[in-house]
């Protein structure tokens, strides 16, 4: 019972660090920061930040016209 109890926390601890690489910081049509799993379609045209899950900028994107 044990084992397999660790072995539901691990399987786990890696969904939660394999969706924590998926935030993203952005700015809001007010000027908020949001930082959220998924950046909406109406700001992916915006500077955006890909970071990692511990808040960490990893990547900046920006509008390439």
């Amino acid at each position: 019972m044990f084992k397999g109890l660790c072995l539901k926390l691990a399987a786990l601890l890696l969904t939660i660090q394999a969706s924590a690489d998926n935030l993203y910081r952005y700015k809001n049509d007010v000027g908020g920061t949001v930082v959220d799993w998924q950046v909406p379609a109406e700001f992916a045209g915006r500077v955006y930040e890909a970071l990692s899950w511990q808040g960490e900028a990893l990547k900046v994107v920006a509008l390439k016209l």
